[in-house]
């Protein structure tokens, strides 16, 4: 009893002192995002190809429903434990304390590790693609872009220690929660009449991460370009503010486009036979048996077919 009390002490310790360092943190090595990328789009084109030369793609309906159950619960945990550390901090000092760290005092410790876990979320959510090739399903370009641009996106925040970045890493927990348990039912037959507004609130997190972000820069510029002593400079560097805005707006614009193709410029009455526009093409296999499901069904979020 007193070894794993010992060792809970040491574990809390040391997340306590947490610093994302390329030196001494696993996967903090710019290399590593990159190679990262590099591995995943090369394992989509063999897997691809594999399948197509198979003739005959997997039947993963269990394996998907546990992938994505998994993901909405550890989602889930880490948005609390998120939560209940940022409310700790605005607590002891105040929310645009908290929000803008002018000081740069929360640029290691709990919050950061909580980042440095969501981090390595983003490395397993690559596995939603390889599900997708394995069973012969169209992999989009929404789909592909998002998930190895966000990848180096939480990996450039927490290197330029922008301290904003805690906006869109909750929001977005929250949203994975949801997302992934729509994944979860979806891969076992199970249709819901909400699935429009898991499209949406992916919209409103990146409009509220976007405008986090340009206030932020607009503070930054004013107190250091413009020498105005009454902006705070909000910690963090130019490189990775506009980097994470470059990728956030075109998340906006990509989602905004799919939101309009596939709710707006379609009767409402036929919305539930709507196939998304970015992976209209044909499936590569045409077999299908009564347990695939979701055989090119998927959601908005990937940019997939929908019932």
């Amino acid at each position: 009893m007193q070894f794993f009390a010992g060792t809970a002490l040491k574990l809390s310790k040391a997340v306590d002192q947490f610093e994302f360092s390329p030196e001494t943190t696993l996967f903090a090595k710019w290399q590593t995002p990159v190679i990262g990328v590099f591995v995943y789009l090369l394992s989509l084109k063999i897997l691809q190809k594999w399948i197509e030369y198979r003739g005959k793609p997997f039947d993963l309906t269990k394996v998907v429903f546990i992938h994505n159950i998994l993901l909405s619960g550890a989602s889930a945990i880490l948005f609390y434990l998120t939560s209940k550390e940022l409310l700790r901090l605005i607590d002891e000092s105040s929310l645009f304390e908290t929000w803008c760290d002018p000081a740069g005092k929360k640029t290691r410790g709990r919050l950061y590790f909580l980042y440095y876990i969501n981090y390595l979320f983003k490395w397993w959510e690559l596995f939603d693609t390889v599900l997708l090739a394995l069973r012969g399903k169209p992999t989009p370009f929404l789909h592909v872009y998002h998930h190895a641009s966000i990848l180096m996106l939480v990996w450039s925040q927490m290197r330029a220690q922008t301290c904003q970045q805690w906006v869109p890493s909750t929001i977005n927990l929250g949203v994975h929660v949801i997302m992934y348990f729509y994944f979860a039912l979806h891969s076992i037959g199970i249709r819901v009449w909400w699935k429009e507004w898991v499209t949406i609130i992916q919209l409103v997190q990146f409009m509220v991460a976007i405008l986090s972000g340009i206030i932020g820069l607009t503070m930054r510029i004013l107190g250091e370009i413009l020498q105005l002593s009454w902006s705070p400079l909000c910690w963090g560097n130019w490189s990775g503010s506009f980097f994470g805005l470059g990728i956030l707006f075109s998340y906006l614009i990509l989602f905004a486009k799919l939101y309009k193709q596939t709710y707006k410029n379609k009767p409402k009455q036929r919305r539930d036979k709507l196939e998304l526009p970015l992976s209209a093409q044909q499936r590569p296999f045409t077999n299908k048996t009564p347990k695939d499901f979701d055989s090119g069904k998927v959601s908005s979020w990937s940019a997939r077919k929908q019932d």
